[in-house]
């Protein structure tokens, strides 16, 4: 019981430390010494549109609008503070267009081990 609360706790923190998310244009696969994106879109830092948590779990979404990164072909994402990258996820890119939004759900499990 004891390491549940202090899981629920800790999943809280990040929850409470994430406020945006943001997207760019590389292409390379993650490797663990990266520390945010590698060709980010600085319009494109926005505040989460959602986030939510329960004990071991917390989901982001990041809304990338139809005035915001057109003409790019956005590939990389990311969840940050403003500052620290929590994660960068890369996907075939998508030719952002103002016709297009862009709705990005980031979900992190978190588990005791």
């Amino acid at each position: 019981m004891i390491l549940i609360k202090g899981l629920k706790i800790w999943v809280k923190d990040i929850h409470d430390d994430m406020s945006n998310g943001k997207s760019g244009t590389g292409t390379a696969l993650f490797v663990k010494s990266q520390t945010g994106l590698i060709a980010g879109i600085a319009a494109s830092d926005l505040t989460l549109s959602n986030k939510t948590f329960t004990t071991s779990q917390v989901t982001a979404n990041h809304v990338i609008g139809t005035g915001t990164a057109n003409s790019n072909t956005l590939a990389e994402f990311e969840i940050n503070n403003g500052s620290i990258s929590y994660n960068r996820a890369v996907k075939a890119g998508t030719l952002k267009t103002s016709s297009i939004e862009m709705t990005i759900i980031h979900t992190f499990d978190c588990e005791l081990i």
